[in-house]
């Protein structure tokens, strides 16, 4: 990964003034109405589940934990204003104060904290499920010297930096220090990043993602 995104929650604080601190956080009474979840299409359920199941104490990788997930997602059903179709929809629903709680990427979420100062992040207690973007060398490079050349230039500090500002993303490289207006907006705490078995999600997806339209998504 060259920089690195993650799936948090983006709070609307004129909303929800009380700090969310654990997924558990979304049965909270007062969110009530206010939660928009992704529609199944959006295809984050995955780290959703996964992130809620660990958060009750469970494993992802055990059956009955995510069930457990589902159950609980199930509960939270009625306190549900929508179920999202894109990214996109959940960042301008909360702009116009539709909703207060939706779980969004934290790219995304910097990006609204630009302009908007009650809208912030809220990086659970239990962790964040990690996206790095990657580059790779491809098997069949024609010169993979100088691809991996690009790949030390782009891991720079200068380069991270760079990035970093540009996309408010988390920068891989562990030496840089972001100008505060930056870092004020940047997840930074890497310590919360999970870095989840994709592999292991990649062969659940299809599953979690039909029972997710039947069992939580659907009226």
């Amino acid at each position: 990964g060259f920089i690195m995104d993650s799936l948090d929650l983006m709070v609307d604080t004129n909303q929800v003034p009380e700090p969310l601190t654990s997924w558990l956080d979304l049965w909270r009474p007062d969110l009530a109405g206010k939660i928009a979840l992704p529609a199944a299409r959006v295809q984050t359920q995955s780290y959703l589940l996964s992130m809620v199941a660990i958060a009750m104490g469970g494993d992802y990788k055990d059956d009955k934990a995510i069930d457990a997930a589902f159950a609980k997602f199930a509960e939270l059903k009625p306190n549900v204003r929508v179920f999202y179709g894109d990214p996109g929809q959940a960042s301008a629903m909360i702009e116009r104060g539709e909703v207060a709680v939706p779980p969004q990427y934290s790219i995304r979420i910097s990006s609204l904290m630009k302009n908007n100062a009650n809208i912030v992040r809220a990086t659970p207690k239990e962790g964040v499920s990690a996206s790095p973007y990657d580059l790779v060398i491809a098997k069949t490079a024609q010169d993979p010297a100088l691809a991996a050349r690009y790949i030390d230039f782009a891991l720079s500090a200068e380069v991270q930096k760079a990035l970093a500002t540009e996309f408010l993303a988390l920068p891989v490289n562990k030496t840089v220090e972001l100008d505060a207006d930056v870092s004020a907006k940047v997840m930074t705490d890497a310590s919360k990043l999970q870095f989840l078995d994709e592999e292991y999600l990649a062969s659940k997806q299809s599953d979690w993602l039909t029972r997710w339209e039947r069992e939580i998504q659907a009226a």
